[in-house]
């Protein structure tokens, strides 16, 4: 997290948050305390970021 210059209690958007790759943001970001928001084009995989981070909030856009 350093590297992106968050810390503990900052937030991340994360772009394709329903990836293998944005999955693993959220969960890691997770591990740092940090609150996470994610985005995604398909409305069904909505819910997957919520399971990867508890703190992702799963929006369409």
């Amino acid at each position: 997290m350093a590297a992106l210059d968050i810390a503990p209690g900052g937030r991340l958007l994360i772009r394709g948050g329903t990836s293998s790759v944005g999955m693993a943001a959220a969960s890691i970001a997770s591990g740092h305390s940090v609150e996470t928001a994610a985005t995604t084009r398909q409305p069904e995989k909505a819910e997957a970021p919520t399971a990867a981070s508890p703190s992702a909030a799963g929006r369409h856009t």
